[in-house]
This record gives structure tokens, C-alpha cells and sequence, in this order.
């Protein structure tokens, strides 16, 4: 039933988002979580992600997995592009920067905001229709554990993700 729901929400999505001129696509991420300097978690998931046209705004959301404690994630991101060179013909390198928001559901709740820095290589192929890209992102995480008495935790998050995006 939570994969019907799924499909349909992001067909639903695709079809809503398909009306306006934008770039829809998807990706699939894996997250390297680092407590206190130690490897500790691994998130794998996949995204979908939009880009209106003519700014400079990506919107992503991400479901994923905790390989470490079999949690399912939820999170959201924003970035804005502040840097775009093209290396060689259909060959980009980007910067992002942007805000992250996370929900992880476990027997413990975590809600985790963070900033995030992002380095990546875009692919544009048949004349700017479809976008290949692999990224590296870094965000510093703040979250928010509510268990009997809420605490505090600081991981850094090293997501890579690689991804396409159609372009209308």
C-alpha cells in the first residue's frame, strides 16, 4: 500500500509540475552520516527533484532508508545555483547552496535542519532535453532527538547522489 501511495504521489507530481515550464527528474543518493568524527550511518534513497524555469531555485524531495538503524526518512531540500561553468560542450560544473530539512521515524523522532554546500557535473544531452548529473553535497546537521526529554546532536552529512532531469 505505502509503494501505491508513493507512485501515485509522484505521478501526481509529474503531471501537476508538467504543466508549468520547469525540469523534473529524480536521483538516486547515498548519505554518509559522521558523528563525532566516526562514521556512523548510511542513508540510501531516491528524489525527486524540480527546477522552475528561469531561476535559480532546485526544489528536492528525498524518501529514503537508514541502512544502520531501519528507519524510513523523509526530507526536503532547497537550493539556490550560485555558480555555473560549462567545461566543455554539454559538460557543466555547478554550485549550490541551499537549506535541508529532515524527518527521520524511528522509535526515537529526529527532525534535522540544515545548511548544505553543493559541487556537481551535469551532462546535457539531445539539445537540453535530458540533464545527467552527479553531485556531492556537505550539510551540517542540527537535530532535534525527542525521546523521554529532547536532545541535541550535530552530524555532518555527506549525500552523493547521481540523477537526470527532462527538461520541457
Amino acid at each position: 500500500m505505502k509503494k501505491l501511495f508513493i507512485s501515485l504521489l509522484l505521478f501526481l507530481s509529474l503531471s501537476i509540475f508538467s504543466a508549468f515550464s520547469l525540469a523534473s527528474g529524480g536521483l538516486i543518493s547515498f548519505q554518509e552520516n559522521i558523528f563525532y568524527g566516526k562514521s556512523d550511518q548510511q542513508n540510501l534513497g531516491a528524489s525527486f527533484s524540480i527546477k522552475p524555469d528561469n531561476t535559480n531555485l532546485f526544489i528536492e524531495f528525498f524518501t529514503g532508508w537508514n541502512l544502520s538503524n531501519n528507519n524510513f526518512l523523509l526530507s526536503g531540500v532547497l537550493d539556490y545555483r550560485l555558480f555555473e561553468k560549462e567545461i566543455k560542450s554539454n559538460l557543466i560544473f555547478y554550485t549550490n547552496a541551499g537549506i535541508k530539512s529532515a524527518f527521520d521515524f524511528s522509535e526515537q523522532a529526529l527532525l534535522s535542519l540544515a545548511p548544505r554546500a553543493v559541487f556537481g557535473l551535469s551532462f546535457i544531452l539531445f539539445d537540453g532535453y535530458l540533464e545527467l548529473f552527479l553531485q556531492q553535497a556537505a550539510e551540517q546537521n542540527i537535530s532535534f532527538i525527542f525521546e523521554d526529554q529532547l536532545s541535541l546532536d550535530f552530524p555532518l552529512t555527506l549525500p552523493f547522489s547521481i540523477g537526470f532531469r527532462i527538461w520541457d
